[in-house]
């Protein structure tokens, strides 16, 4: 039972990594107007993203052997909820560059730890495991690209 619980938490979080990481895509165009900014320079910042999260990868399981994996992933999640709040509430360019830098390392830091606490939970079917909390993150990123798409229409009608 507690592990049912357990995979259900870790997956609304992937779940919610995935939504996060998908919704900014489609809001290039309104997000470069918006900052009055080009189109490069807004999808370079989204790609700095990228870069958080591989420095999150890289280097939060090393600080989860040093302080404990259960530390890392609320820091993470901390992290994550401030970036959002970062993205939604930023009103200058580089208050939402930053807050994407950040999301990008939260996403790292909650993804690595929560793999792990699922790894070291389900001995016998890990990779099946693991692998149905990964269709969180894939269902995200398909309702994300579904609702774009749907907006998108009715804009063209």
């Amino acid at each position: 039972m507690a592990g049912k619980k357990l995979f259900l938490f870790f997956y609304i979080q992937f779940f919610l990594l995935g939504l996060g990481g998908s919704i900014f895509g489609p809001l290039i165009p309104i997000l470069a107007d918006g900052f009055k900014v080009n189109l490069d320079t807004i999808g370079s910042t989204l790609s700095l993203s990228a870069f958080g999260l591989l420095l999150a990868s890289l280097f939060s399981g090393i600080l989860s052997e040093i302080s404990g994996k259960r530390n890392i992933f609320t820091l993470g999640s901390i992290l994550f909820t401030v970036s959002f709040l970062g993205l939604y509430f930023s009103s200058h360019f580089i208050y939402f560059t930053l807050s994407y830098i950040v999301f990008g390392i939260s996403w790292g830091m909650v993804a690595v730890n929560s793999t792990s606490i699922i790894s070291d939970a389900f001995h016998l079917n890990r990779s099946k495991i693991i692998i149905r909390l990964n269709t969180g993150f894939l269902l995200a990123v398909f309702t994300s690209i579904l609702s774009s798409c749907h907006k998108f229409d009715r804009k063209l009608s």
